[in-house]
């Protein structure tokens, strides 16, 4: 297997972040919020959102993001409430 040169490992790991940013906007769109919810002692970042219903009424609907203390949840969960 070849081994990368620096710069070629610094534009690979860029490009991963940068498609980890992607697929969390994709995720957790500018509609909604983020909120911290406490379960067990620890804390969690949760999007909510207003899903349309059949009905007419509007359902709450919060989706899992990951732990508070993870620093690269948190950095995400910053950048969109930035």
């Amino acid at each position: 297997m070849r081994v990368l040169n620096r710069l070629d490992q610094i534009a690979f790991s860029d490009l991963v972040e940068r498609a980890h940013d992607v697929q969390f906007l994709d995720q957790f769109g500018e509609k909604g919020s983020f909120t911290k919810l406490r379960r067990h002692s620890r804390e969690y970042w949760y999007h909510r959102t207003l899903e349309p219903q059949d009905d007419g009424r509007p359902k709450l609907k919060a989706l899992y993001v990951g732990p508070a203390d993870d620093p690269e949840v948190a950095k995400r969960v910053e950048m969109q409430l930035g």
